[in-house]
């Protein structure tokens, strides 16, 4: 059977380029909030710096609606999964 599932918001794994690289555009597009781990923050608060001194200028900085400090809780269908990051 199909599954119906909604985003419900996009997690950052760290702040760093690789993994932040379009998250605003994604959390944008499909309506969702960002979140992330709090100590990551000092990272993605460098990340222009990071992205201008490798080449990719014009990289958007994720505005971030929910931190957590070390592990989230996901619930997927009836489960619950705890994530640490």
């Amino acid at each position: 059977s199909r599954m119906n599932w909604q985003l419900q918001f996009l997690i950052l794994t760290s702040g760093d380029l690789d993994a932040v690289g379009r998250a605003a555009e994604v959390s944008a597009k499909a309506g969702v909030p960002i979140m992330m781990k709090r100590s990551d923050l000092t990272t993605l608060q460098r990340l222009r710096t990071e992205a201008n001194q490798r080449g990719f200028c014009g990289v958007k900085i994720p505005q971030v609606h929910r931190f957590f400090e070390n592990e989230v809780v996901l619930t997927l269908g009836g489960a619950s999964l705890m994530v640490s990051l």
